[in-house]
């Protein structure tokens, strides 16, 4: 079924309230374990002392090494020791 297929199906059936609930909770649950799943995969290669970009406006350009891996998130430092904490799946190597 593609997308618009979806869109027009629940657009065009009366559905009730709670079965827009459970679709929406249905949706958040797969981006959750869709996200999680990327954030995990890009964690696995990451490692300390790595040279990576960040995907956000205002670091375009700059390099940072990785100083310590958390959890959902990284700490970086550019050449001048400036450290950001950058959410992993922000980070492009």
């Amino acid at each position: 079924m593609t997308y618009t297929q979806i869109v027009n199906a629940i657009t065009t059936t009366n559905l009730t309230d709670d079965q827009l609930r459970n679709l929406n909770t249905l949706l958040i649950d797969t981006l959750k374990s869709s996200r999680t799943s990327r954030t995990s995969s890009k964690k696995a290669m990451l490692y300390v002392g790595m040279s990576v970009t960040v995907d956000h406006k205002k670091t375009v350009g700059q390099e940072f090494i990785v100083k310590k891996i958390n959890n959902t998130k990284a700490i970086l430092t550019d050449e001048n020791g400036r450290g950001i904490n950058v959410p992993i799946s922000m980070i492009v190597f």
